[in-house]
């Protein structure tokens, strides 16, 4: 064996003495869809949004405490529905379903406050006016001569009688009625005889 082991040694040794390369990894840029791409900026213009609002809501609410503070009185929309608290506080006081909506247009025409509405002698003595007048109204029968409508407007009264009322342009219609009246009347009475 003519090979000298020294050479292969040689030989091997610069392959083993070689620091290997590191591998040569091509970097490329992932593919990413556009639409992908849109509603990530979408969602980063939407934090910042939310985060401005959160700012904007917190300084708000720091104002409304200061004003507050400084004595000044903050309204808010109020609707004209009164809540359960206004209705409890109305019941508690003696106001009746029936007058709530008198309350109502009282409080707007004076402003101010329920509290102080209330407590107005003005708006006492209006609030029994009313209550008079709606005990007359539900006091006075509806189908007798005290209400309202006297008998000398209805048809029957003037048939009874045997006269037709004065020829005027008031009493047109109920002289129609009459004459109505009457031939439904003729028209009854001869549908039986023989």
């Amino acid at each position: 064996m003519d090979e000298n082991p020294q050479n292969d040694s040689q030989e091997v040794q610069p392959e083993q003495t070689e620091q290997p390369s590191e591998p040569v990894v091509e970097e490329s840029t992932p593919e990413v869809n556009p639409e992908i791409a849109q509603l990530r900026e979408d969602i980063v213009k939407k934090d910042e949004q939310i985060a401005n609002l959160s700012k904007a809501k917190r300084e708000l609410k720091k104002e409304v405490k200061a004003n507050k503070s400084d004595g000044e009185e903050i309204t808010n929309n109020q609707s004209d529905e009164f809540g359960y608290d206004k209705l409890a506080y109305l019941d508690a006081k003696g106001i009746k379903d029936t007058e709530v909506d008198f309350v109502k247009e009282e409080l707007a025409r004076a402003g101010g406050e329920l509290k102080d509405l209330l407590a107005n002698d003005y708006f006492q003595s209006r609030l029994k006016s009313q209550r008079d007048l709606a005990a007359v109204k539900d006091a006075t029968p509806s189908n007798t001569r005290s209400g309202g409508e006297s008998p000398s407007t209805k048809a029957d009264f003037w048939i009874s009688k045997g006269e037709n009322p004065p020829n005027t342009p008031e009493n047109a219609q109920l002289r129609r009625e009459i004459v109505n009246k009457k031939m439904a009347l003729a028209k009854h009475a001869n549908q039986f005889a023989n």
